[in-house]
């Protein structure tokens, strides 16, 4: 792999991370507004942040000549990511739209993930290695929660 290949995968990989872990914050702060005391307002900036990102990350991917496997899924992201933009604007006023919100969040989830296993993969030149990466991480977060509960912390 060339260099600028591997710096261009390099970006849509953090890209696609920090969109994953933003559309999780998401989820924390959705849920903190209903059932907390925190503002739904700040859902819905980190909501066009995610659009946003997502624009970038096709945006990397057309730029980097990124192999048509992971265009199609940048593309995919984008409108999957545009559409639950406006089921956040729309939702607030009907529940059906309010009810396509959050299975489409968790698809969006699922896609960005599934976009930095697809770079890894390219990355690495292996099917294997990034799946034990990616693997690794839920488990690490079992654990520290398990400990910290072991241990009596906050």
């Amino acid at each position: 792999m060339a260099p600028a290949e591997a710096g261009i995968g390099r970006i849509h990989r953090v890209v696609a991370e920090v969109l994953a872990a933003l559309v999780l914050a998401q989820a924390v702060v959705a849920g903190q507004a209903l059932f907390g005391d925190w503002s739904i307002r700040m859902h819905g900036f980190m909501g066009n942040a995610s659009f946003l990102l997502g624009l970038v990350l096709l945006g990397v991917a057309v730029v980097g000549r990124s192999d048509r496997i992971r265009l199609l899924w940048s593309a995919v992201l984008v409108a999957a990511l545009f559409a639950q933009t406006g089921l956040g604007y729309v939702g607030r006023e009907t529940a059906e739209a309010a009810a396509w919100h959050v299975p489409l969040g968790v698809t969006i989830f699922g896609l960005a993930v599934f976009l930095v296993y697809l770079v890894m993969a390219s990355q690495f030149e292996s099917l294997v290695h990034p799946f034990v990466i990616l693997f690794t991480i839920p488990l690490a977060l079992v654990g520290a929660v398990g400990a910290l509960f072991l241990t009596g912390s906050p």
